[in-house]
């Protein structure tokens, strides 16, 4: 990929950046007049570092306008998947702009975390009993808020908590990254969110494909998850989960609509085991409504499908005897039952 080139400042919104001289050209939009326009060149790398915290609490505060330069350096952004990318044999997740790690008792309350220049909101390195409650996430650069890592090495994220929040417009650089990422995670709780706008998958948790972990007993519930797979990629999904899960997860109450890139609005990809789906409504979307991944080689195993309601009746489901898939129900006409209308209600 080509970019910041003055040959390619061709459309109105764009900019280059001639670093040698010290100078911004910017293409006006229609109606800008730059002589009253107020324009910030973020040059801090980060606004929040945690590291060992513990019991701290940030409430209805405004984290605005970072930068991430690691891209410009040798090292590039060589891609991996979710918005991970890898450097020196490693994967590394884009730096929240507000990053806890190794930390206890982190509440962040009514704070909004806008135009990041990597990710939002970051929870990793054994990170426990903290939680993000009433935030708005809004344009960034990467992923809107990542819980936990991808190594498989013990260092357990847990008991993380993203409720009543608003996470929209993430992978507005890096078109791999999500809304909200969960890796090695567990006993985590997602609930009641608007999660939209995102260049790749809504909610993306679990990793490893086949490879057993600490992954557990995480819940999502009563999301609303829309308008994603927004970018040339496929093979994501509004809700998106894999890897080998211990005890029971969840995908329970969510509201997924707008998703029209393959495979599926809800995604249980490779090896994504263990998990209860139930009680959610899809619709609006033209790809299968559930997708639970059926390759010989990374087959999803022990999930439940039961009880959701959608309106396409497009779906793959593993025909494994451990799977099981019932009591859905394909609505027509957008003649929704009272409990389905509940669930659309609630969710977000």
């Amino acid at each position: 990929m080509i970019e910041n080139n003055l040959a390619l400042l061709t459309k109105p919104g764009q900019f280059y950046l001639d670093s040698v001289r010290g100078w911004i050209y910017y293409m006006p939009r229609r109606g800008e007049n730059l002589s009253k326009s107020k324009v910030e060149l973020p040059v801090a790398q980060g606004l929040v570092r945690g590291d060992g915290v513990k019991d701290l609490t940030i409430r209805g505060v405004s984290f605005q306008n970072d930068t991430w330069t690691e891209p410009s350096t040798k090292v590039g952004y060589p891609a991996h998947q979710g918005g991970w990318y890898q450097k020196g044999g490693n994967l590394y997740s884009p730096p929240g702009a507000v990053q806890f790690k190794n930390s206890q008792g982190i509440r962040l309350e009514s704070v909004s975390v806008l135009r990041a220049g990597a990710s939002g909101i970051e929870f990793r390195d054994g990170t426990r009993d903290s939680y993000i409650r009433r935030a708005r996430v809004e344009y960034t650069a990467a992923s809107g808020v990542v819980l936990g890592g991808v190594l498989n090495d013990q260092r357990n994220d847990t008991r993380l908590e993203v409720s009543d929040s608003a996470i929209l417009n993430s992978g507005r650089q890096y078109l791999g990254a999500v809304g909200l990422f969960g890796g090695y995670v567990s006993n985590a709780v997602i609930r009641h969110n608007e999660v939209g706008f995102a260049a790749y998958s809504g909610i993306s948790f679990g990793w490893g494909w086949g490879q057993k972990s600490s992954f557990a007993n995480n819940r999502i519930e009563g999301n609303h998850v829309h308008d994603v797979m927004k970018s040339v990629l496929s093979d994501g999904g509004g809700i998106y989960v894999n890897g080998v899960g211990q005890g029971r997860n969840t995908i329970t109450g969510n509201l997924v609509e707008g998703t029209f890139k393959p495979y599926g609005a809800i995604y249980l990809d490779g090896s994504a085991s263990n998990w209860d789906v139930t009680g959610n409504v899809v619709r609006k979307t033209n790809t299968n409504w559930i997708l639970v991944q059926d390759l010989k080689e990374q087959m999803a195993l022990r999930n439940t499908v039961r009880g959701n309601w959608t309106d396409t009746g497009r779906h793959v489901v593993a025909r494994h005897p451990s799977n099981k898939f019932l009591g859905n129900a394909v609505v027509s006409k957008e003649k929704w039952p009272a409990a389905a209308q509940k669930v659309v209600t609630n969710a977000g």
